[in-house]
């Protein structure tokens, strides 16, 4: 018993193998923990493992395949990115998975050079479930580092790193929750903390009726504060007969709308021709993917694809 692995990885038995010592699919997604989904998008983008094919051309797993994709499971589940270690040879991914120490020091600030470090530590702790330690990262970073920097060396990273672990099979729907309301929360607190003099610019940020994404418009608000504007934060998915009233009640320099999703059939005919009037008595800035159909077809507003362009036009206030 003295050599008896410790990790997980070195329970897989031969116990439900076929004739010829190989795993099917099934049981390997029952051995390693990963769902099929996971291992073929491994497999087929950073090579982890090789299974063999059977006449009906089905992946056939050795027990080698099922100790490296256990080793590879629990290594990313401890903050370390599948691309990075999936062409690891075996024995090393063994170390690393029996060494419990972390892929990043954890307890430390984010310095300046190190935010991929940091963002490994963060999302590895969602990956885990370790939901309060998570927010104590994020929290900490918010705490030390100025607006801009949070913004554009955290929060947006984090942001694509997650859609793209989404889509390689590295994190699921309910990781990807914990993360938006966590970034949510923190960018809302940091928004209401604001303070600037009387006679700021102002701007409104709100979205079109029947929108709902208000990540952007966080966002902005935030860099908006950075620039020594003041952002008024209406929320989402507001009537717009209530917005022009708060526009003119506010005397706000400029109505900021997020729109992330496409536009439904009904939308397409009616949300222009009224966004065209609302940019006819006050400048309209739509912040919204590139090549989005309202470009075309509310040409009397300011549109941004990236926060990069519209910080140039808050400087312009």
């Amino acid at each position: 018993m003295a050599d008896e692995p410790h990790s997980k990885a070195g329970l897989v038995k031969a116990v439900g193998a076929e004739s010829d010592g190989l795993y099917p699919m099934r049981l390997v997604t029952r051995l390693t923990g990963l769902n099929a989904d996971t291992i073929r998008a491994w497999e087929r983008r950073y090579g982890a493992v090789t299974p063999d094919r059977s006449a009906g051309n089905t992946r056939r797993f050795s027990p080698e395949d099922v100790r490296r994709l256990t080793l590879l499971h629990e290594a990313v589940e401890r903050g370390h990115t599948i691309g990075a270690i999936a062409h690891l040879p075996t024995d090393e991914l063994t170390q690393i998975v029996e060494d419990r120490s972390p892929p990043v020091d954890e307890g430390s600030d984010p310095p300046d050079q190190s935010f991929g470090r940091w963002r490994n530590a963060y999302l590895g702790a969602v990956a885990r479930f370790e939901v309060r330690r998570a927010h104590e990262l994020l929290t900490r970073a918010a705490t030390l580092l100025d607006r801009r920097t949070f913004v554009y060396d955290v929060v947006l990273p984090v942001v694509q790193e997650v859609g793209r672990r989404w889509a390689d099979g590295d994190v699921g729907i309910a990781q990807e929750h914990v993360v938006t309301r966590q970034l949510t929360s923190v960018l809302q607190v940091m928004l209401d903390a604001q303070y600037l003099p009387p006679g700021a610019p102002r701007i409104l940020l709100t979205t079109p009726p029947h929108h709902r994404h208000e990540f952007g418009l966080l966002i902005a608000g935030l860099l908006a504060l950075d620039r020594g504007v003041e952002p008024i934060h209406l929320g989402v998915d507001l009537p717009l007969e209530d917005v022009s009233w708060a526009v003119r009640m506010s005397r706000a320099n400029a109505l900021v709308m997020s729109v992330a999703r496409d536009l439904g059939e009904e939308e397409r005919q009616q949300l222009p021709k009224q966004l065209e009037l609302v940019a006819n008595w006050t400048p309209l800035w739509i912040g919204a993917p590139a090549g989005h159909a309202l470009a075309s077809r509310v040409p009397s507003a300011r549109f941004f694809h990236d926060f990069e362009a519209f910080e140039e036009a808050l400087a312009e206030l």
